[in-house]
């Protein structure tokens, strides 16, 4: 079946991944009621992790837009997204700070025996042994408060 025989408008077609809660809406929607809408930039390493992420966030925050991006393909191209988690390897190189000035909390999965993760939150920083999808939630709504004015 093709976009016409549905009603549908194509969108356009990115080089990355894209899920979104209202998959009606063209573009990328900023608010939500009284809370702004968290948008979690996905960047881990191998592509299967990203995916699970994506998932589970979208299943469990299905408010919150997720994007899935190798970092080695973003060069701008996550301008119109302006993330506010950024989730990714801790070996990942740098991006540059201007590409991701709206993030207010990171999450750097550091590969070890285990799945630590080193936090950011603005100028703090601390690390979780054995990391789980909780502790990505609760870093999601850190970041909703935040960027709403709550935190």
């Amino acid at each position: 079946m093709c976009a016409r025989d549905t009603g549908h408008t194509p969108h356009e077609v990115y080089p990355w991944s894209i899920l979104r809660a209202a998959f009606s809406r063209i573009g990328f929607p900023h608010e939500r009621g009284a809370k702004k809408m968290v948008r979690v930039l996905v960047t881990v390493e191998p592509k299967m992790y990203r995916e699970a992420i994506a998932l589970a966030l979208h299943r469990v925050r299905p408010d919150s837009e997720v994007m899935l991006a190798p970092e080695d393909v973003l060069d701008g191209k996550v301008g119109n997204f302006v993330p506010h988690v950024l989730v990714r390897n801790d070996a990942d190189r740098e991006i540059p700070e201007g590409q991701l000035g709206s993030v207010v909390c990171r999450m750097e999965v550091l590969y070890t025996d285990g799945m630590t993760a080193r936090v950011t939150v603005g100028e703090s920083s601390y690390t979780i042994e054995d990391a789980s999808m909780e502790d990505l939630l609760a870093l999601v709504d850190e970041a909703e408060d935040l960027v709403s004015g709550y935190g």
